[in-house]
Parts: structure tokens; sequence; C-alpha cells
């Protein structure tokens, strides 16, 4: 399992990555749709991955902020995002 993640883990930072510029661009009142997909689907991509590695907090996380940036949902839930991400980059960071 350890080499999957040496493997995986820059796809994953990488998508955390994407995730942070949309939190930040959420922030920034400049969020466009695109950046907001973008977000989601490495999102969830990371909820379906991250239990694989050891990671079922990062799982949970992640499902949060693909809830967060779901096409259907308002940017009610913003003021969470900076922490959620934040979270998430901790947990991967520290496996």
């Amino acid at each position: 399992m350890d080499r999957l993640w040496i493997r995986f883990r820059p796809e994953i930072m990488q998508r955390i990555a994407v995730i942070e510029s949309a939190v930040d661009a959420v922030d920034g009142n400049h969020c466009t749709g695109e950046l907001r997909l973008e977000a989601y689907m490495a999102a969830h991509k990371l909820a379906g991955s991250l239990g694989t590695f050891g990671l079922p907090q990062g799982t949970e996380i992640a499902r949060l902020l693909e809830q967060a940036f779901a096409p259907e949902q308002d940017s009610a839930s913003a003021a969470a995002l900076p922490v959620l991400i934040k979270q998430l980059r901790f947990q991967v960071e520290n496996r």
C-alpha cells in the first residue's frame, strides 16, 4: 500500500490544490462555474480514494467539500471551506 501511496500522492496533492484554488476564489467572490466543477470533481475523486490509503477522516472531509461544490449547492456553506481544506491537507500530509 505504501508504494501505491507514493505513486498516487502527487495526483492527490494536485486535487487538493484545485480545491484550494476554488476555496480562494469563493472567498474572493470570483469563483467561476468551471472552477467550481473542477473542485467538485477533485473532491469526489478524493472522497472515493482516501479511505483506500487509510485516511477515513480525509474521505469524510472530501465528501463535505464535494457537497459544498456540488452544482446544485449555493455558496451558503462557503464559510466552512477554508477550515475543511486545511483539515484535508493536514490529513494527507500527515499520512
